[in-house]
């Protein structure tokens, strides 16, 4: 039986606030656990972050085994620097 998320949480997102990101990523607590789903959530992510000027973004993510057949998320982004084009 695949587990169900209990918590996500972000790690080293400075310039777009965790709201947004869950938002994008459009991943619920109290859901099965899918990686394909989270893999394919991670790069409307970084088309996102792209959009915005942040060409370098690197998403991780981590999954934590907790209690009852529940898992935690975790993402690690790297933002890397914000690219301005000039005209």
């Amino acid at each position: 039986e695949r587990p169900s998320i209990r918590n996500v949480d972000f790690e080293g997102n400075k310039e777009v606030n965790n709201d947004v990101i869950r938002e994008k990523l459009s991943l619920n607590t109290r859901r099965f656990l899918d990686r394909s789903k989270i893999r394919a959530s991670i790069e409307q992510l970084k088309q996102y972050y792209q959009g915005v000027g942040f060409y370098d973004v690197s998403i991780e993510f981590k999954e934590k085994s907790v209690s009852n057949n529940q898992v935690d998320l975790s993402f690690v982004i790297d933002e890397g620097a914000k690219q301005v084009i000039k005209e």
